[in-house]
């Protein structure tokens, strides 16, 4: 139920939102300073782009198209990434503490060293991701999909991975203290300790 109401919450403010563009002068700023902190780039197209450590802290991209973007070392806290684009994203080492990535659409991106503590992804695509030594503590990952995504040595401290699909991925070495995994698919994953569970197939 909490999930729910936590969903329909998110899909009456996205609706609210949906109408939005960007501001240009926003998106101006971005591409002159490389940091844009508390903007608003809904909607906006950075397909490609070079942000390597761009500060978007605070900034609104939900809806933004974000494929092959390079927001390595880049910063990223509480940012508002529902809905949004980033398959084949570059974000080695950067800090999404606190962001809300559900819906969106990560399949492929490099989060390798990434901090995503205290993060939302839920229904979110993280198939064939590289999260490998992130931090995901605390972070909410209902309903996502993990399909033979790379957790090797990810810090998965009281996350929440209820409903998740962990078919083919790989979580050798990372730390699952306290973590929720109900009701998550496990087929050909690899555990922390490097064995094989195929219940779930």
């Amino acid at each position: 139920m909490k999930l729910l109401l936590q969903m329909i919450l998110v899909t009456t403010t996205l609706a609210a939102s949906s109408t939005l563009a960007f501001s240009p002068d926003h998106l101006e700023k971005l591409k002159d300073t490389n940091q844009c902190v508390n903007c608003d780039l809904v909607h906006a197209d950075l397909t490609g782009a070079k942000l390597t450590g761009a500060n978007l802290s605070r900034t609104n991209l939900n809806f933004s198209k974000l494929s092959n973007v390079n927001l390595n070392d880049a910063k990223l806290i509480g940012a508002k990434l529902t809905l949004a684009e980033l398959n084949d994203a570059k974000l080695r080492n950067a800090d999404l503490t606190g962001v809300h990535l559900n819906l969106s659409n990560l399949k492929s991106s490099d989060l390798t060293d990434t901090k995503l503590s205290n993060s939302e992804l839920i229904q979110t695509d993280l198939s064939q991701a590289d999260l490998s030594y992130s931090d995901l503590t605390n972070a909410k990952m209902v309903n996502s999909n993990l399909k033979q995504a790379d957790l090797t040595g990810a810090n998965l401290i009281g996350a929440i991975l209820v409903g998740a699909d962990l078919t083919g991925a790989n979580l050798t070495g990372a730390t699952l203290k306290d973590t929720q995994v109900t009701s998550s698919i496990l087929c050909n994953t690899t555990m922390t300790d490097g064995s094989v569970i195929d219940s779930g197939c």
